[in-house]
């Protein structure tokens, strides 16, 4: 039988399930639809399938394709598979370290990696970077690390840490111990570190405990560094230890430019010093140190020194010295240097800018001048030949003088003030009251009501001002009276004027008379121009207008409508209608005088009546001093006799020179009894005889006092007597000669500074001789005098012969007007040589009657006593006269006066030095000491002054 059997069964085609390869194992495949029965073929050869369907035998990597077949039948192949190899585990990563150092900390590399590898640090934080170099570490933290790639992990590395970068010591920094007096200095490294080592270049010190370092070199430089754990700091900064200071060294000394006013002065260096000490002196033993040099001190460094300040052409010494905290060295050798002679010494006088000149000027007067001298007006800045500089602007100027050799000396400040104007209006001063340096305007009316003082004045229009009696208006300046503005001066009140300048407008100024009848004349001189003699007195008769002709000796009738000329004397009589005496007053109305006004004199031996030419007095000792051409005595017409059948006393004319004056009196007393005072009235005329030819001049300078004092202006002959005042000593009596019928006449006697024995034009004043009744003179040199002037010192001794002239016989009387100076504690002895009678005229007149004649050897003027021994009435220190301190005895009363001095304290001794009085705190220029009850002997006087002089005199008692 057969039978078909049914197709065979083709095994199904194997399919295959494969483990991929782990770390742990390679991949694995296995036949998933394995049947035990199949016979399983792969290609290539090699592998089995074993239970289960598991392959083995297999090469890792290789490709494989599978077939079963049962019963002959074979499926077909199977997809193609292969077995991967075992996964690669990383290798357990491994660890260099890079120890910390002193310039990083430590670092760590994974010294096997592999770039594909992922590395995991524990404790997590790091990160391994190319070529291993780990970063992210905590210093000094512990680390491990796997490396993983494919899933594969290695184990931890071994445990790894980085160490923080090693510490360098800090730079050492050092403190030092100066040198001083008692030890060398010493170093110390303040910031020291036990643990630290200390290298020092160059070598030799050694830092011990607390960082004092040892085994230094004195001066030597050194630097130190700090060492640990390796690591070294930078250098220090450079030390070193001074010396132990010692007392330095003496500075050497010497000189460098020297200079006019300053010189350079070197030294050599001292070791060790804190400063040098200067002194320069003007003596070589310097005890008189200049004060800006003396012990100055000077800085350590300095060698050098300018010595400013210094006056020119004069020798200084120098000297220098060093110190330090150890003291101070000696002084150095003195350096004498002189400075360059520079100009010499100089004085400055200012124009200062004023209301009339903007500017000023400074003109320099040297104490020796020198033609090649420059002068500088801007401190140094500019020079210029001249000596003086104008067109300044008000300001501050430096004058210095240069000389050839370029020697300046020091600078004086000059300062030069702008001149301002203040207007009166309405009761106020718009810029206060005026002064030298102030303009006045007068906008309103004014009466002065005292002096007032500017630099010029001007009135407005319409504007009145009054100066009143006794007051004064003084200008540096012009006075300006514009239109129809009206300045008065009442009588006695002044306008004075310094500089020559022009004045424009009238004044009017008023002077009154004495008491004069319509037959009385009156001297005049015009202090305004242009003023008219009809003016002076419009109802004068028209022929009593009078000039005097000095070359013809005679008087002269002038026109009523002659102006008067400036300087020059009239007479005029009274009005015509002063029947009874009356004041008179004469008003000058013009523009008023001022500055240099002269005129010729003819020839010698000539009278020529002058007359003051400005609104002020003049001063009689100035103007005979400044006119060499008058013999130095000037008359003045009081008319004080009464005119008796139109006859004029010609002994009513006053007399004056340096000595003094000589009055007048007569029957209508108090008419004009004055002594001339040496002040000239204003609108006053004279009489003055002359040298020679030649000119009179009258200035400005001559309208003030002494320091710049306003005269008296009141002496129009008329008043109360005056005396006169003078920086002339004088000592001086005056004589009157009268009778009870009115004839009188004065002398003066004055012991004067500067005066001779001899004739004297300036003290000297000859008796005029005119009166037909009386004259009284005292006689020198067979001249007849009314005032002489005799030597000084004064001599006890002296003998001054006495002269008259009578008319009238009867009975005379001489008698003391007055006496001053050392003659004012003296007698007075007239000596009558017809009678060989001896009075002192202090005690009371003496009466003599007289025939008719000149008797010129009758009497003789003594200030002793012929008869009587001198120190048995007074015993005088002449020497102590002439130092005006007199000391006399009368009556047993000693008597004390001192003219410059007052007394402050008196002692007297007798001769055993046993102290007999004394009197303190006198305080007076006189002193009288009482009575003593003591035998006639000599005692010692002991004067002390209050300017601490003693004087000492030995009186009879």
């Amino acid at each position: 039988s057969f039978s078909n059997a049914a197709q065979l069964a083709t095994p199904a085609v194997p399919t295959l399930s494969s483990t991929p390869a782990s770390c742990l194992a390679a991949g694995t495949s296995t036949i998933s639809n394995y049947l035990a029965g199949n016979t399983y073929t792969f290609t290539p050869a090699g592998p089995t399938a074993g239970v289960g369907g598991l392959i083995s035998g297999m090469t890792l990597g290789t490709s494989y394709t599978v077939t079963a077949s049962s019963a002959g039948c074979t499926s077909a192949a199977s997809a193609s598979f292969s077995n991967v190899a075992q996964l690669a585990t990383p290798a357990v990563p491994t660890l260099s370290s890079t120890p910390a150092s002193c310039l990083a900390d430590g670092m760590s590399t994974i010294s096997n990696y592999l770039a594909g590898n992922t590395y995991t640090f524990t404790p997590a934080g790091p990160t391994a970077g190319v070529g291993g170099l780990i970063s992210g570490m905590t210093l000094s933290t512990s680390y491990t690390v796997t490396a993983s790639s494919g899933g594969c992990t290695s184990a931890a590395s071994a445990s790894f840490s980085n160490a923080a970068q090693l510490v360098t010591p800090a730079v050492p920094t050092l403190s030092s111990t100066p040198a001083s007096c008692l030890a060398a200095g010493t170093s110390t490294i303040s910031n020291y570190l036990a643990g630290n080592s200390y290298t020092f270049t160059p070598a030799g010190p050694t830092a011990g405990v607390g960082g004092l370092i040892s085994g230094m070199t004195l001066s030597t430089s050194y630097t130190v560094t700090a060492s640990s754990g390796g690591c070294t700091s930078a250098a220090s900064a450079s030390f070193s230890n001074a010396a132990q200071l010692v007392t330095p060294v003496v500075p050497t000394l010497t000189a460098g430019t020297i200079n006019c006013n300053d010189v350079t002065a070197d030294w050599t260096p001292s070791a060790n010093v804190t400063g040098y000490r200067i002194d320069v002196a003007t003596d070589a033993g310097f005890t008189s140190i200049l004060a800006a040099y003396n012990n100055l001190l000077l800085g350590s460094g300095v060698v050098t020194k300018n010595v400013t300040g210094l006056a020119s052409g004069l020798t200084f010494y120098i000297r220098v010295r060093a110190e330090n905290s150890c003291g101070a060295s000696a002084n150095s050798a003195t350096l004498t240097i002189t400075t360059v002679a520079s100009a010499t010494a100089f004085t400055t006088t200012e124009v200062q800018p004023n209301c009339i000149t903007a500017t000023g000027t400074i003109t320099v007067s040297e104490a020796v001048v020198v033609p090649s001298d420059q002068y500088s007006f801007d401190d140094g800045a500019t020079y210029q030949s001249s000596n003086v500089k104008a067109l300044l602007a008000a300001g501050t100027y430096k004058v210095k003088i240069k000389n050839a050799s370029g020697c300046e000396t020091l600078a004086k400040t000059v300062v030069l003030t702008a001149s301002v104007a203040t207007t009166y209006s309405g009761g106020v001063w718009s810029n206060g009251p005026p002064n030298i340096l102030t303009r006045a305007i007068f906008a309103s009316g004014y009466t002065f009501a005292g002096n007032l003082i500017a630099c010029s004045c001007q009135v407005n229009t319409g504007v009145a001002v009054t100066v009143n009696p006794g007051f004064s208006l003084v200008l540096e300046n012009g006075l300006d009276v514009a239109g129809t503005g009206l300045i008065t001066f009442e009588n006695n009140a002044s306008l004075i004027q310094t500089n020559n300048v022009v004045n424009t407008g009238n004044i009017t100024y008023k002077r009154n008379t004495t008491a004069v009848g319509k037959f009385d004349y009156t001297y005049w001189s015009s202090p305004v121009s242009p003023q008219t003699l009809l003016n002076v007195s419009p109802t004068t008769l028209f022929d009593k207008y009078l000039s005097w002709d000095a070359v013809a000796g005679a008087w002269k009738i002038e026109a009523t409508g002659t102006v008067m000329g400036k300087g020059i004397g009239y007479i005029i009589r009274g009005p015509q209608g002063n029947l009874i005496p009356a004041v008179y007053t004469a008003n000058f109305i013009g523009v008023p005088n001022n500055g240099t006004i002269s005129y010729s004199i003819a020839g010698s031996g000539l009278s020529y009546l002058i007359g003051n030419p400005y609104p002020s007095a003049l001063d009689a000792d100035m103007f005979l001093g400044a006119n060499p051409v008058l013999d130095g005595t000037i008359y003045f017409w009081t008319h004080n006799t009464p005119v008796t059948n139109l006859i004029y006393n010609h002994n009513d004319y006053a007399s004056y020179n340096a000595v003094g004056g000589t009055g007048t009196a007569a029957i209508n007393t108090g008419v004009n009894n004055s002594i001339p005072s040496g002040k000239i009235a204003s609108g006053q005329s004279f009489f003055a005889t002359t040298n020679a030819a030649g000119t009179v001049t009258f200035e400005n300078t001559m309208r003030v006092g002494v320091g710049g004092a306003i005269l008296n202006n009141s002496q129009f002959f008329k008043g109360t007597n005056t005396k006169a005042s003078s920086a002339l000593k004088k000592h001086r009596v005056w004589l009157d000669l009268s009778n009870t019928q009115g004839a009188f006449k004065q002398l003066l006697i004055g012991y004067v500074a500067s005066a001779t024995n001899g004739i004297d034009k300036r003290f000297d004043g000859k008796s005029l001789d005119a009166n037909p009744y009386v004259d009284f003179y005292s006689i020198n040199d067979n001249k007849k005098l009314s005032i002489q002037g005799r030597a000084l010192p004064f001599d006890v001794m002296d003998e001054v012969p006495l002269g008259y002239k009578t008319t009238i016989e009867g009975t005379f009387s001489i008698n003391i007007d007055q006496v001053d100076g050392v003659l004012a504690n003296r007698p007075v002895f007239l000596e009558d040589k017809s009678t060989g009678v001896v009075v002192n005229l202090k005690n009371g007149a003496y009466s003599f009657s007289t025939a008719i004649g000149t008797f010129d050897d009758r009497f003789v003027l003594r200030y002793i006593n012929k008869f009587i021994k001198a120190s048995d009435f007074v015993t005088t220190n002449l020497d102590e006269i002439n130092k005006n301190v007199l000391v006399s005895v009368k009556n047993h009363n000693v008597k004390i006066n001192s003219f410059d001095q007052t007394i402050d304290k008196v002692i007297i001794y007798d001769l055993m030095r046993r102290k007999l009085y004394e009197k303190e705190n006198i305080n007076s220029n006189e002193f009288s000491v009482p009575e003593f009850s003591l035998t006639d002997q000599v005692l010692i006087v002991k004067i002390r002054l209050k300017n601490g002089k003693w004087v000492t005199e030995k009186i009879v008692f």
